[in-house]
């Protein structure tokens, strides 16, 4: 079933879910459900380096957000 999940941060930065990349900041994504690794690669000019999270029971409208801040 789809997820949905939109990473937030200031700026444009490509998205990294469990190592692969899987799209960009600040778009809705859609993503299998289940535990997932967020983080935005090079460079590390951001904060938390990474975040684990739950996706489940989500839609378009009320998708997980994910945020990270610029340093």
């Amino acid at each position: 079933m789809n997820e949905y999940v939109v990473v937030t941060f200031p700026g444009k930065r490509a998205v990294f879910m469990d190592g692969e990349p899987c799209g960009f900041t600040n778009e809705v994504l859609t993503i299998e459900g289940g535990q997932h690794t967020f983080t935005l690669g090079q460079p590390l000019d951001y904060r938390p380096e990474s975040q684990t999270v739950y996706v489940e029971n989500t839609n378009i409208a009320d998708r997980k957000e994910v945020a990270f801040e610029k340093l």
